[in-house]
């Protein structure tokens, strides 16, 4: 995702971690950034789309079943 333009601290939020710094940011910051993990995970759609559908020239290694 980073590849795409997408935010570390928007990645971190998508995968709950915790980023580092002062305690008290953590306690009082409660922006819940909805907009921008939707903003990211559409992006992220369009990718798995486009590899999905050949659309992209990134390499795919299928999985033997």
């Amino acid at each position: 995702m980073e590849g795409m333009g997408i935010t570390t601290s928007t990645i971190a939020k998508l995968m709950n971690h915790v980023e580092a710094g002062p305690r008290a940011t953590h306690v009082y910051a409660r922006h819940p950034y909805d907009t921008e993990k939707r903003q990211a995970l559409e992006a992220w759609g369009r990718h798995l789309d486009a590899l999905i559908h050949g659309l992209t020239s990134a390499r795919v290694v299928p999985f033997r079943q």
